[in-house]
């Protein structure tokens, strides 16, 4: 008898509580639900992780473009700033060649910072595709 409820035991078929013998109902049908349920919500939450990702992508995309639009906008003031000193007469040379000083030295690093913004926003579209 001993062996008997040693071996329902072992397979969960039952279980022994001190002198008493309880039943156990095999219920595979629970044990599908429950991992149905894991791989659900497992989805759940990759599909909200790459929802995250998409609007931190799309979040960086959006601050890289407007440093773009920064960066040419002082470039455009350098190029026109040459074009005004051609026209203009010695005393606004003068205001205006300060003015152009200080951006002309800013100029390559400005020339630089567009580059990579340009390059690193085909990156982050890049990977937002990838994402999508």
């Amino acid at each position: 008898m001993k062996r008997i409820l040693t071996t329902l035991s072992s397979f969960g078929l039952i279980t022994t509580i001190g002198a008493s013998v309880v039943a156990c109902k095999n219920d595979n049908s629970t044990l599908l639900s429950k991992k149905v349920e894991n791989t659900d919500s497992n989805k759940e939450k990759e599909k909200a992780e790459k929802e995250k990702q998409k609007a931190t992508l799309k979040q960086q995309i959006k601050v890289l473009k407007e440093a773009e639009n920064k960066a040419e906008s002082i470039l455009k003031q350098i190029q026109e700033g040459n074009e005004k000193i051609k026209n203009a007469s010695e005393e606004e040379k003068k205001k205006i060649q300060e003015h152009l000083d200080n951006l002309t030295r800013q100029k390559g690093n400005v020339e630089r910072d567009l580059e990579t913004t340009k390059i690193t926003i085909k990156e982050l579209e890049t990977r937002l595709k990838a994402l999508e």
